[in-house]
């Protein structure tokens, strides 16, 4: 019974790794927000919004963007820099292509 059990731990899975798994199930969790996903798409228009520039565009209060900019930086979706009081908000492209990417290349 030893033997066959370690021979199953061998043999190698068709999945993706687990922490892989983990990042992934993180990005799609920020994105099942309608407000997220919002800002993400306003984002994809935009090179860079500021964060007022995003509320008043989207038409929530500064307080809620920052509550799911944090979500969104937090999954690696949106980059933020400071500029004196300001915080500047841009797209991940890469981590978002590449996490959708996953589910079409599963199979290939």
């Amino acid at each position: 019974m030893t033997e066959k059990s370690d021979n199953t731990r061998a043999m190698p899975l068709p999945v993706a790794p687990q922490d892989d798994s983990l990042i992934r199930a993180k990005i799609f969790a920020a994105l099942s927000d309608p407000t997220r996903l919002r800002i993400v798409e306003l984002l994809a228009q935009e090179e860079e919004m500021s964060g007022t520039d995003i509320a008043n565009k989207l038409e929530i209060s500064l307080a809620l963007f920052c509550h799911h900019s944090k979500a969104l930086a937090e999954a690696g979706l949106i980059r933020q820099r400071k500029d004196g009081q300001t915080k500047y908000n841009s797209l991940n492209c890469d981590l978002l292509n590449a996490c959708l990417e996953s589910l079409t290349n599963k199979g290939k």
